[in-house]
């Protein structure tokens, strides 16, 4: 069975609601098509950038509606090949919503919307004496690290990005908003729904909002290089 596609009615319905958010230009379909693992290509019949919230819950009314399938962007940073949509389908671009909504430095914790990225987070950090330390090594945004779970060089030291986001908002495809998780760092209370959707990588919901935990800027760091002649070399390493 072939996967859904974007048809004229649900892409008219599309311009409707969205107007220049909306676009089928090559360029833009062929940078959505890809991500940096050179796994595959596939095209999106077309890419929606959103302006807020609204708009993810909007267009997933719609593809309820006209049963296509849509695929969460940011960054575009992945190497796992989970961004490249089936052909035809939406990109959901959400590098748009970059709002740091609220950095609060006693209860070490910030509030952002998923299109801001970590060396975005971290520069407005500093001034406060904190950081955020999840590293996957590239530009990517918090709301792609969440829904991928990403980890990163000091992952053995802070966890990885499960460990660091402390609660949610996501986006279901019936046109519900839930808010998951707290600020509290100790509840027992119900089910935790927060962790189901972090590494989901975008099936279970779109993120529109995540609360992440904050850490004291270290008074030091080092590092350190190792040489080996061949990998066999590195592994047997102690």
């Amino acid at each position: 069975m072939t996967a859904p596609e974007l048809g004229e009615a649900a892409l008219a319905a599309l311009r409707e609601a969205f107007g220049e958010s909306l676009s089928t230009a090559g360029a833009v379909l062929d940078a959505h098509g890809r991500d940096e693992s050179g796994l595959e290509f596939a095209r999106p019949g077309a890419v929606l950038f959103a302006r807020g919230e609204a708009d993810v819950v909007e267009v997933l009314t719609l593809a309820r509606e006209f049963a296509f399938p849509v695929v969460p962007f940011a960054a575009g940073s992945s190497l796992e090949g989970q961004l490249i949509p089936p052909p035809g389908a939406l990109s959901l671009d959400l590098s748009g919503l970059t709002g740091i909504v609220e950095i609060c430095p006693a209860g070490f914790l910030a509030v952002v919307e998923p299109g801001v990225t970590y060396p975005q987070l971290n520069r407005a950090l500093r001034p406060h004496g904190l950081f955020f330390p999840v590293d996957p090594g590239a530009e990517a945004t918090l709301g792609g690290m969440a829904s991928t779970n990403a980890s990163g060089t000091a992952a053995v030291r802070y966890g990885t990005t499960r460990e660091n986001v402390l609660a949610l908002r996501v986006a279901l495809a019936d046109g519900r908003v839930l808010n998951l998780g707290s600020r509290a760092r100790k509840s027992s209370a119900g089910y935790d729904l927060r962790h189901l959707f972090l590494g989901a990588e975008g099936t279970l919901g779109v993120i529109t909002q995540l609360t992440v935990r904050l850490w004291p800027l270290p008074a030091h760091r080092a590092a350190l290089r190792g040489a080996f002649p061949d990998v066999t070399a590195a592994a047997d390493a102690p």
